[in-house]
């Protein structure tokens, strides 16, 4: 789970940022600054700010509550400077160089999402700051990591992810519960397109008399009403839908899936 992942990085941050400052105990700042820049807005503002900014603010909260980061015989508070990456990649490259070369930050915190922790890490590991992909799921992590050797993976792959989605689907389909016909529907980034095409891969595309009807989607909410509502007449017995939490509710196109009696996941 996300937020199991995060509260070990967020316990592992502070005792990172106090061994570093250890050894500087003559010379230590008034506090320490983290930054970190998170979907505010955009598509992606629906799963950061139910996974990751409100943790990101507790911590901090709890922290200085609790004097700040034990440094030697010093409690430092800690000093938060964020900023909202808007949802893009090209924002949130910006954002990370912006705490980094002027806000002179200690420490970076990760942002939400597979395509947004990719995208900064190249700036992270080139400054040499350590990278926490708390929110990120790939099958190149090994490949990623040989690269950056200061990114660190908390979740599984997408192939881990992908086998145990068809391996339900399976089940469901052996006890009756389903015919085999399942609609998949995808978010048209990094993370829905890995995904989705290791549930096509691990799926087989039509072994056993399964058939998936595959659409991509843009990462909007109104893209995905209008393709659930496409999809709905599908003869198909569930939907799979690898995507993000979205910024507003899906409500229509949860209605739209009901109506034909399918299972929106």
């Amino acid at each position: 789970m996300p937020s199991t992942s995060l509260a070990r990085a967020l316990l592992g941050i502070g005792a990172c940022v106090a061994l570093s400052f250890s050894a500087m105990a003559d010379d230590l700042p008034e506090s320490i600054r983290i930054g970190y820049a998170v979907s505010d807005t955009g598509p992606y503002a629906g799963g950061a700010g139910t996974t990751i900014t409100p943790n990101y603010e507790l911590w901090a909260e709890e922290v200085n509550k609790a004097g700040g980061i034990r440094v030697g015989d010093r409690q430092l508070p800690i000093e938060v400077v964020a900023y909202d990456d808007r949802s893009s990649s090209e924002e949130a490259v910006r954002a990370v160089e912006r705490l980094i070369n002027q806000d002179e930050v200690h420490f970076v915190l990760p942002p939400w999402g597979t395509a947004l922790n990719l995208a900064v890490a190249p700036v992270l590991h080139r400054a040499g700051y350590p990278r926490l992909a708390v929110t990120a799921v790939s099958d190149r992590q090994q490949d990623l990591m040989d690269r950056w050797s200061r990114i660190f993976f908390f979740l599984s792959t997408s192939s881990h992810y992908a086998e145990g989605i068809v391996t339900m689907l399976e089940e469901l389909r052996e006890s009756g519960v389903i015919e085999g016909r399942v609609a998949m529907v995808n978010v048209a980034d990094q993370f829905g397109i890995e995904l989705a095409g290791q549930h096509r891969s691990r799926a087989g595309g039509g072994r056993d008399g399964e058939r998936h009807l595959r659409h991509g989607a843009g990462r909007d909410h109104p893209g995905w009403t209008h393709l659930l509502g496409r999809m709905a007449g599908r003869p198909v017995a569930g939907w799979r839908v690898p995507c993000h939490r979205p910024q507003r509710p899906r409500r229509r196109g949860g209605d739209r899936a009901a109506q034909a009696g399918l299972a929106l996941s």
